[in-house]
């Protein structure tokens, strides 16, 4: 297993030689769940901006989303959110579609304090865990991937729909 900064340069060079889905490949790799996105929160909505699909088949892919109705949003209030089985989190017991997601990881991008950007997420249809080490990469990994995408402007109408 590579040390969280050899891992982290090597998601730099990713994302600067091959953009955000590339970078999201990456950090997908690293993890069992099968879904990783990446989104933008406008208005009361989050908007995806990058998505991968470890199956790549036909899966959920929430292109947008109402704010107060995913997970994201209590990984905003309580972040770092984790979550290995979402039917015995009583965190998420009054969340609209029970049963569609069953793990979900979540962390907020902030441009700073109340000045919220979006979400970096990592999210399956089956129970998953992720160790304490993967977790703390992926917070570390949240940042190169906020300046990446300020810097380049990425926003929901430049994605590619697959």
């Amino acid at each position: 297993m590579m040390t969280n900064a050899i891992a982290l340069a090597e998601l730099q060079q990713v994302l600067d030689r091959h953009g955000l889905d590339a970078a999201l490949l990456f950090l997908n790799a690293r993890v069992p769940h099968r879904y990783t996105a990446v989104y933008r929160l406008s208005d009361a909505y989050l908007r995806r901006l990058g998505f991968i699909d470890k199956e790549g088949g036909p899966g959920l892919e929430f292109a947008e989303v109402p704010l107060k109705d995913s997970f994201c949003e209590l990984a905003i209030r309580q972040p770092p959110l984790v979550v290995t089985d979402v039917d015995a989190d009583p965190r998420l017991a009054e969340y609209p579609n029970p049963g569609l997601l069953m793990s979900y990881v979540g962390l907020p991008l902030s441009v700073g304090p109340g000045a919220l950007y979006g979400t970096l997420c990592h999210y399956d249809t089956s129970a998953h865990s992720l160790s304490d080490a993967e977790l703390s990469f992926l917070e570390q990994a949240s940042e190169l991937l906020l300046q990446f995408c300020l810097r380049t402007g990425v926003s929901p109408h430049e994605m590619v729909t697959g």
